[in-house]
């Protein structure tokens, strides 16, 4: 599932791309995939244009003019934004995940059957540029809400990493008193937004703690270092994209390139970057959890 630094490049992404741009029709071939009836979803966007994209958590959101309504987006698992101005549109030239995984190449009219089988609905601008949501597993959604709506959703979410709020205060009254594990709490999005099973086990090995730590039991020093290592780890993530391991894609067809720099996520019985041990994977609370017994304690 995309985690904060995949939706932090694709909302910036969207901003660029779709800030001013109005919506002019909607292709909708999935309605299942909308929270809205499909007459009030044509309804409260037709017509109406893009004034910001911003991020809340996993949740991306973006804004209409109206100043009355705004459209949430969420990815879940497999759910990819795909823009493409007028030219693109007109060349038919589109992006396509390789089954490797690891480069992302184009192809043209007459391949694309195999990629728009799961283009759910598609946002046609009106300078012919375009904009498609497309979910392979179905579970992503988009939903259009009213402001008040969106605060109301927004209070579920806890403290953002890599924002003002996040202090190490605020840090550390997440923990307290918590007699879950350092890594439920790390990917509690009432507590703290945004951060998923990759980058749990990625700040985990950075600050030297093992994820299934008791996270009322951890001291101030390592909830310090806990701190850093969720600002760290994150940004990083952030300038290269993000994590491209299967689905993840960017509105512009490029891959997250976090990828080449994990250190323990994905790497269960490789040889530790920082040690002589081997990494080692358990079932922890039902996730995959990757950490190296030598460099965490």
């Amino acid at each position: 599932m995309p985690e904060l630094p995949e939706v932090e490049s694709v909302c910036r992404q969207l901003h660029v791309q779709l800030v001013g741009r109005w919506i002019e029709g909607l292709e909708i071939r999935y309605s299942g995939i909308l929270k809205n009836p499909e007459g009030e979803f044509r309804k409260l966007l037709l017509g109406k244009s893009v004034t910001a994209v911003n991020r809340r958590g996993k949740m991306l959101q973006i804004h209409l003019n109206d100043d009355q309504h705004i459209l949430l987006a969420h990815l879940k698992m497999t759910g990819q934004f795909l823009f493409r101005d007028k030219g693109e549109v007109k060349a038919g030239v589109y992006p396509l995940l390789y089954a490797s995984q690891k480069t992302v190449g184009t192809f043209r009219v007459g391949q694309e059957k195999k990629f728009d089988d799961h283009l759910h609905v598609i946002f046609e601008f009106r300078d012919g540029s375009k904009l498609a949501f497309r979910d392979q597993r179905k579970f992503a959604y988009l939903h259009v809400v009213t402001k008040t709506e969106a605060e109301l959703i927004e209070m579920r979410f806890g403290i953002e990493p890599l924002r003002e709020g996040f202090t190490i205060e605020s840090f550390q009254e997440c923990f307290r008193r918590r007699k879950k594990s350092l890594k439920a709490v790390l990917m509690d999005q009432q507590l703290i937004a945004g951060i998923g099973n990759i980058y749990a086990d990625e700040i985990c090995f950075r600050s030297g703690i093992r994820p299934q730590r008791i996270a009322a039991k951890l001291s101030s020093k390592e909830l310090s270092s806990l701190h850093e290592s969720c600002e760290a780890v994150l940004q990083a993530a952030v300038d290269k994209g993000g994590t491209t391991l299967k689905d993840y894609i960017q509105p512009d067809g490029s891959i997250g390139r976090f990828a080449h720099h994990l250190q323990v996520y994905g790497r269960g019985g490789e040889a530790c970057l920082s040690c002589s041990g081997i990494i080692k994977k358990v079932v922890h609370q039902g996730r995959g959890t990757h950490f190296c017994e030598n460099c965490q304690k």
